[in-house]
C-alpha cells in the first residue's frame, strides 16, 4: 500500500492489502502507465482511475493524468448519471463457472471480472478497468460499471489522452428492458504491435410471445489520422434449428429442445431473419449465435444432444 497526503486528502492505492480506505479517502483503482499522441515526456505519465472522497454518501469515479505525481490533465466524472455510495473493497473473484459443461465459449459469455465494489443495495457498483493499445502510441482505459441493486446495468466508456487531453472516445451501455451488454478486449491481428480492439456485444432477451430478441457484435477500431472510435459490424454465424412465422413459435420451439435440464442453460434466441442481412428476410430464426463457424459448429453439435431439429445447420448470418 503507497499513502500519500496532500491538501489534507489522502490518496491510498491498493495492492494486494488488507487497508479498508476510510470515507475521506482518494482511492486510486487503476494506474496506467501510458503512450500519448501529442503529449511528450510521457514515460512518467500515467492515466489514474481514481474514487473521489466521499461528499453527501456518494463516490465520484474519475479519470486523471498524472505527470511526476502531479495531476495535469482530470478529466471529470467518468459515469455522470451513476454515483456510487461510500463503501469501497476490492471484489472477490469467483470460482467455477455456470452454464452447460463442454459448451464452446463465445467472446461475449467470458464474464467480466470485476475489481471494485462501490457503495451498497441501491448506491452499488462493480468496476473493472482494463488497458487497451489503442495504437502503436496511444494506450487507453476501457471502464466498465455494473450499478444497481434489483434492476442491473452496465455502462462502458474508452477513455484515451488524445492531443495531450484526456477523451472519452467512445462509450456503450445496456438498452431498456430486459437487455445485457458485455465488452472484450481483444488483439488484433499476428505482427500487429500489440495493438488491440473491443469487441462490444449487446443484447435483448424478452422470453415473450410478441417481441423478438435482439443480438449485435461489433468491433472497435481506433482510425489515428481522424481521431476518433470506429465501429464495424462482427461477423456473425448461427446454429439454426428452425425458422417460424411468429414469435410465439419460436418460443414454442425453443422450450422444446431445452426441455432436459442439462439443455436449460443453452442460450437459443428468436431473432427476426431481417436483422441479418445472409438471412432470408422472412419470419423468425430459432438459433445460437457465435463470431466463428467453428464455435456454431461446436453449438450445433450441443444442441443435437438435446432436443435440436435433425435438420438443424450452421450458415453465416452476417
Amino acid at each position: 500500500m503507497i499513502a500519500t497526503c496532500m491538501a489534507l486528502i489522502c490518496c491510498v492505492t491498493l495492492a494486494n492489502s488488507p487497508y479498508s480506505p476510510s470515507s475521506s479517502d482518494l482511492v486510486v483503482l487503476k494506474r496506467l502507465p501510458i503512450v500519448s499522441e501529442g503529449t511528450e515526456g510521457t514515460e512518467d505519465t500515467v492515466l489514474e482511475v481514481v474514487a473521489n472522497p466521499c461528499k453527501k454518501e456518494e463516490r465520484r469515479i474519475t479519470t486523471r493524468l498524472v505527470k511526476k505525481g502531479e495531476v495535469v490533465v482530470d478529466a471529470g466524472e467518468v459515469v455522470s448519471e451513476w454515483v456510487p455510495g461510500c463503501e469501497i473493497s476490492r471484489a472477490e473473484k469467483e470460482k467455477g463457472s455456470d452454464g452447460v459443461a463442454g459448451e464452446p465459449v463465445r467472446e461475449w459469455e467470458r464474464e467480466l471480472e470485476w475489481e471494485w465494489e462501490i457503495g451498497i443495495e441501491n448506491s452499488h457498483c462493480s468496476l473493472m478497468a482494463q488497458p487497451v493499445r489503442l495504437a502503436s502510441d496511444l494506450m487507453a482505459v476501457l471502464l466498465s460499471m455494473e450499478c444497481g441493486f434489483e434492476h442491473v446495468h452496465r455502462l462502458h466508456e474508452l477513455i484515451a489522452p488524445v492531443d495531450g487531453k484526456l477523451v472519452r472516445v467512445w462509450d456503450g451501455r445496456d438498452g431498456a428492458g430486459p437487455s445485457w451488454s458485455s465488452v472484450r478486449v481483444v488483439p488484433t491481428v499476428p505482427m500487429s504491435g500489440g495493438i488491440q480492439q473491443v469487441l462490444f456485444t449487446q443484447g435483448f432477451m424478452c422470453e415473450c410471445e410478441q417481441s423478438a430478441d435482439l443480438f449485435d457484435v461489433t468491433r472497435l477500431q481506433w482510425h489515428g489520422e481522424e481521431r476518433k472510435i470506429k465501429g464495424i459490424p462482427e461477423p456473425l454465424f448461427m446454429a439454426i434449428h428452425g425458422t417460424v412465422s411468429d414469435v410465439a413459435s419460436g418460443r414454442a420451439l425453443k422450450s422444446k429442445i431445452s426441455t432436459d435440464s442439462k439443455c436449460r442453460e443453452l442460450e437459443i434466441l428468436v431473432l427476426k431473419a431481417s436483422d441479418f442481412p445472409k438471412l432470408k428476410p422472412k419470419g423468425f430464426v430459432v438459433a445460437q449465435l457465435a463470431t466463428t463457424e467453428r464455435v456454431a459448429k461446436g453449438l450445433l453439435e450441443q444442441a443435437k444432444g438435446c432436443h435440436a431439429p435433425p435438420d438443424s445447420y450452421v450458415k453465416r448470418a452476417r
